[in-house]
């Protein structure tokens, strides 16, 4: 995420979609999300297509980050390995959860491009 993006000022934030932005870290991803969580009315949070890069991905568990008024949280089309960060840096809290399964979601992000870089083999042969 930028970090000139500054949501503390958005304190009439109700509704937030954030899509295909690539990561270089974990921790830059769930940098993210403690930035998301200062616009302290969000109701709706739409994340799809986060990534995290795995090769620089480092090990250590986040705290779970909370969002007070969140209602509904969709997530979509994340390795699984960055649906793990994702869900597991959110409170859980009383929200409700619409997960939006992709091929992607039974991968790790390294299984998935190695599968994808075989298929393509085969398909040129």
């Amino acid at each position: 995420m930028d970090p000139h993006w500054n949501l503390a000022r958005a304190a009439n934030l109700l509704e937030l979609q954030i899509h295909n932005i690539s990561f270089s870290t974990k921790t830059q991803m769930t940098g993210c999300l403690n930035s998301i969580s200062a616009a302290p009315q969000l109701r709706d949070l739409e994340l799809f297509w986060l990534y995290a890069d795995f090769h620089f991905t480092n090990l250590q568990e986040p705290r779970t980050i909370s969002f007070p008024q969140l209602q509904l949280l969709t997530v979509g089309g994340f390795y699984l390995n960055d649906l793990k960060i994702i869900l597991g840096s959110i409170d859980p809290g009383s929200h409700r959860l619409v997960l939006r399964v992709s091929e992607a979601s039974f991968f790790a992000n390294r299984d998935f491009e190695a599968r994808a870089a075989r298929f393509t083999q085969y398909r040129t042969l």
